[in-house]
This record gives structure tokens, C-alpha cells and sequence, in this order.
């Protein structure tokens, strides 16, 4: 497990005194619920996912067509060892809209 940097100042995290596999199971089970697809390290204590947002269809006055328009991110999750008794639970975009990250 890496451990926690407190000088690299993240927004997106939270301390925790529960189990890194615990955590990591809970994560999933919430992600499969939202039949969101996510995939868990094999060498680190991590998952990555892809969150995406559909807006309403329209269409265009020239146009035809519906327009879909969507926006998503890639969201990872890391769990960091601060001491032996907690954990550091901390979210990163690693691509996509930071607007939906934070959302």
C-alpha cells in the first residue's frame, strides 16, 4: 500500500479506520448497483471508473437528426496508509470533466 503524502494537498479524500478490502468491496458493490464497469489494481490498492452524464436530446432548427450531447470523467480511487490504524480514501480525475468530478 503506498502511504499517505499530507503535503500533496488533494480536495477529494477522507480518513477512515476501516479496512482497505472492506473499502475497496464497499466501493464495488456501490459502483455495481449503478451498473457502473470499474477495474480494481492488481498492484495497489486502487479502482478506476468512468462516470458518464447524458443530457436531454434535442434537435436543431437545420438539423434533422436528435443531438445527444454527454460529457464523463475518469475517476480513480486510491486507499493510502497513513498509520496502522487509518487509511487516507482519496478521488483524482485522471481524465474527462472536472466539473462532473466535483459534481
Amino acid at each position: 500500500m503506498k502511504k499517505y503524502n499530507p503535503g500533496v494537498g488533494k480536495t477529494c479524500s477522507f480518513f477512515s479506520d476501516f479496512p482497505p478490502e472492506e473499502i475497496l468491496r464497499e466501493l464495488a458493490s456501490l459502483l455495481d448497483s449503478k451498473h457502473l464497469k470499474y477495474q480494481i489494481s492488481n498492484k495497489s490498492w486502487n479502482l478506476k471508473y468512468v462516470f458518464e452524464k447524458k443530457f436531454q436530446p434535442f434537435s436543431l432548427e437545420n438539423d434533422d437528426g436528435i443531438q445527444e450531447l454527454k460529457e464523463q470523467t475518469t475517476i480513480q480511487v486510491d486507499i493510502l496508509e497513513v498509520d496502522h490504524n487509518a487509511v487516507c480514501v482519496e478521488f483524482s480525475r485522471l481524465t474527462g470533466s472536472s466539473s462532473l468530478f466535483y459534481e
